[in-house]
């Protein structure tokens, strides 16, 4: 090689600067998730409960009316799928477990028949997130499409 000529250097690995540009990236996408998390959380759960209070029981609850001429009363409840009664022509469970029975926030389903909104079928409602009876949260069979 001769003393004037210009030398090749090869470039290994990256920056400080780089490594931490990288870095400061990756902690600004990590925060921004981070936030948006606990409304991710609830939005799925209001979503489940909507399914659950839509369709979830009606099969079952059908079932029941068909093995036994009328539907589950206020009184016997939801609980009531969960008992084989081959009596009453109902051979096995309507509803698999009695986690089935709670809603996403693991409080109880709750259940009316007649119901006051559905006066020729039953209500189904989970409290929502609030807890409430009373709360905006709320969450219907009646009104299930929301």
């Amino acid at each position: 090689m001769k003393p004037n000529e210009p030398t090749v250097t090869r470039r290994r690995g990256f920056t400080l600067v780089e490594v931490l540009a990288a870095l400061a990236l990756v902690v600004v996408v990590a925060a921004l998730l981070a936030a948006n998390l606990p409304g991710m959380l609830q939005s799925g759960k209001v979503q489940a409960a909507r399914q659950a209070v839509k369709t979830s029981f009606d099969g079952p609850i059908m079932a029941f009316e068909s093995a036994t001429g009328a539907a589950p009363s206020t009184e016997q409840g939801l609980a009531v799928l969960l008992k084989a009664d081959p009596a009453r022509g109902i051979p096995a469970p309507l509803l698999r477990s009695e986690s089935s029975l709670l809603d996403p926030w693991g409080r109880p389903y709750k259940y009316r028949h007649p119901g006051t909104h559905n006066a020729h079928g039953w209500d189904i409602w989970s409290l929502g997130p609030e807890g409430r009876e009373d709360g905006p949260g709320v969450i219907g069979n009646w009104d299930a499409g929301k």
